[in-house]
């Protein structure tokens, strides 16, 4: 179970947040997006043990998904 916030919008979004809750707002795996992090596929850092998630990478690396997708469509 999600025990996450929803958000209804982007503006909602915190500055930063954790991996998780990305995995959650994306609807996937933790350690798959943590994979894909550490490859540099994801745009995510390491603050200590934490692996964190700026809100400005986050709707950029959205859009870039989007992009392409129109782009192989």
């Amino acid at each position: 179970m999600n025990h996450y916030r929803q958000y209804s919008s982007e503006d909602e979004l915190p500055i930063v947040f954790s991996l998780a809750e990305a995995a959650a707002i994306l609807s996937t795996n933790v350690d798959r997006l943590r994979k894909n992090a550490q490859n540099g596929q994801f745009p995510a850092f390491r603050d200590g043990n934490l692996w964190k998630v700026r809100k400005v990478d986050f709707i950029n690396w959205m859009a870039d998904q989007v992009r392409s997708a129109y782009e192989t469509a």
